[in-house]
């Protein structure tokens, strides 16, 4: 009999972690439903070919699966492709779902036939026809939900605060950069196999790196650099420029991505860095460093620009001065001989 002093739940998240074996396909699945509409609020699949995408325990609070999948997504340790055909496809079967087809998302007693059926979904986009599956089901009420959103809010108030003397326009308050020279959040591309580690970088090391677009700063230097496509923000080269441990034994390393840009990044996981490939990723440095070139000669240019046309202006202030004076000259004597 259900206990009159529990709150109802109002929300319940489906949260699955799944593999494909032969495809070497690693995802999770997360289905967030309100259960008074009878439907999902949000649906979110990830994909990636490394096991550590596995290794995400399904009986974790939703909120720090979700963290997780969205810190993993602005990392780029996915595989884009693979991922956004699965995540089309389960939204496909849930928008062809009658609603109690899709009520039943949420009820842990029809769970397994609800793993079978997504199994079978995802069967074509991860080219294999064995897809397992470990899921739960968790039951939230909205008293909940709402402490969530105001700890993320109270994070993200006292992250801003924090990082408040990096968002200058310049310099950075822990590394030595020459004077105007603009240091941007960044991120490392992780190579699991052949990348290099964390704790052997060395200065001058060439890494790919990704710029952090949550800034205003940052998005300008990613269109600028060309380093967008579509919704993904491409990896970039940089050079290993200095590094630091934290006070909780993290590496902070700042990286020189060209001529006054550097970028900063701290990571406290043993984690492996894609190197710059001379064959793939040199036209890409120097197309990168003549971008960054072109932005400082056009603004020389526009101040050139600028000061040229005060420069005609006052020309031609002065000519129409001289003009006006030399009627009133010619005017006076007019006057003076006339009146002879």
């Amino acid at each position: 009999m259900p206990n009159p002093n529990q709150p109802e739940s109002q929300y319940s998240a489906y949260k699955a972690r799944f593999k494909a074996a032969n495809s070497n396909a690693f995802g999770f699945l997360m289905i967030f439903m309100d259960n008074e509409l009878h439907a999902p609020e949000s649906i979110l699949a990830l994909v990636s070919h490394y096991q550590s995408m596995y290794e995400i325990d399904p009986r974790q609070p939703w909120s720090a699966i979700e963290e997780r999948l969205n810190e993993l997504k602005v990392k780029g340790e996915f595989a884009a492709s693979m991922a956004r055909d699965a995540q089309t496809s389960i939204e496909n079967l849930i928008g062809g779902m009658r609603p109690d087809e899709v009520a039943a998302i949420s009820n842990s007693a029809v769970k397994g036939k609800m793993d079978h059926l997504f199994s079978v979904t995802l069967a074509k986009p991860l080219n294999d026809k064995n897809v397992t599956f470990d899921s739960t089901i968790e039951h939230i009420t909205g008293e909940q939900l709402l402490a969530v959103k105001q700890e993320r809010e109270k994070r993200s108030q006292e992250k801003a605060a924090a990082d408040a003397p990096e968002a200058a326009p310049t310099g950075d308050n822990l590394f030595n950069v020459e004077e105007g020279a603009v240091v941007l959040n960044v991120n490392f591309v992780l190579s699991p196999v052949s990348g290099i580690p964390i704790f052997e970088l060395k200065t001058g090391d060439r890494i790919m790196v990704k710029i952090d677009p949550a800034s205003k700063r940052g998005s300008y230097f990613i269109d600028l650099l060309g380093a967008r496509r579509d919704n993904d923000i491409l990896p970039v080269p940089a050079t290993v420029n200095d590094m630091r441990i934290g006070k909780t034994n993290e590496h902070i390393v700042l990286v020189k991505i060209g001529e006054g840009v550097y970028g900063r990044v701290s990571e406290a996981e043993k984690v492996k860095i894609k190197r710059v490939d001379p064959g793939t990723d040199s036209k890409a440095a120097a197309n990168m460093q003549q971008a960054i070139q072109a932005a400082g000669l056009k603004k020389q240019a526009a101040a050139g620009s600028a000061a040229g046309g005060q420069e005609e202006r006052s020309g031609s202030r002065l000519q129409w001065l001289l003009y006006i004076g030399g009627f009133i000259i010619f005017a006076m004597l007019l006057l003076i001989i006339t009146s002879i």
